[in-house]
């Protein structure tokens, strides 16, 4: 699914398309409520979650949750804090939405949305503690309770840093690309994350995996 976006003339669009590789072909779904570019997306439950964005004027903390099998948005509660250029990975059932730009500067925020609480008397939205630095367009991705982020645009950007999101703790590692290394492409595939592409003042053709999961096969005498 790939909703919004920006059209060749730099506006943000309302247009969602969708892919299918079993038949190599592209649907046009139920357009976005609003014309948006600069969004976080994932996907949790067989719904999509999208964050924020930019709508051609400003910067946004809408929140909108799209049914595939309706084929529709619906509108969910307001992040606290309005950006664009953000991240966001899922945890244990839980997203965060980490890091972005507000319009002055980069964000080191981390708040977390849980959509079960998202009701009319919930409390859907928790502050979390924040990334040692501001970073936007940075790339990011989960492996079991470790979200990791790499690159993007700020200060202190040249590294990766990991979230545990059970202890509430960032540690930072070391990553391939030295100096800036905006808008890498992160997934997680089996035990391995992919970081792939991105921008460091031209535009990168690399492809570097990074093994997140070790598995220790302990000997049991029976």
């Amino acid at each position: 699914y790939v909703p919004g976006g920006r059209t060749a003339d730099g506006s943000p669009s309302t247009i969602v398309e969708a892919y299918r590789p079993e038949s190599d072909s592209w649907q046009t779904r139920a357009p976005l409520p609003t014309a948006l570019s600069g969004y976080a997306l994932v996907a949790l439950e067989g719904k999509l979650y999208l964050f924020g964005g930019w709508d051609g004027s400003s910067y946004v903390n809408s929140v909108y949750e799209y049914d595939p099998a309706e084929d529709a948005w619906t509108r969910k509660t307001a992040m606290p804090t309005a950006r664009a250029f953000a991240g966001a990975a899922v945890v244990d059932g839980k997203i965060y939405v980490i890091g972005g730009y507000d319009g002055r500067t980069e964000l080191a925020t981390n708040e977390e949305y849980v959509p079960s609480r998202d009701e009319p008397q919930g409390k859907p939205w928790t502050a979390m503690p924040a990334m040692p630095a501001g970073r936007a367009r940075c790339g990011i991705a989960a492996a079991a309770n470790i979200i990791h982020v790499v690159g993007g645009e700020g200060r202190e950007t040249s590294g990766g840093v990991m979230y545990n999101a059970r202890s509430g703790d960032w540690v930072a590692f070391a990553v391939p690309v030295g100096g800036p290394w905006q808008s890498p492409g992160l997934t997680l595939l089996d035990t391995e994350i992919y970081a792939i592409g991105g921008w460091n003042g031209e535009y990168l053709d690399v492809n570097n995996e990074y093994k997140a999961i070790y598995t220790i096969i302990v000997p049991v005498r029976l």
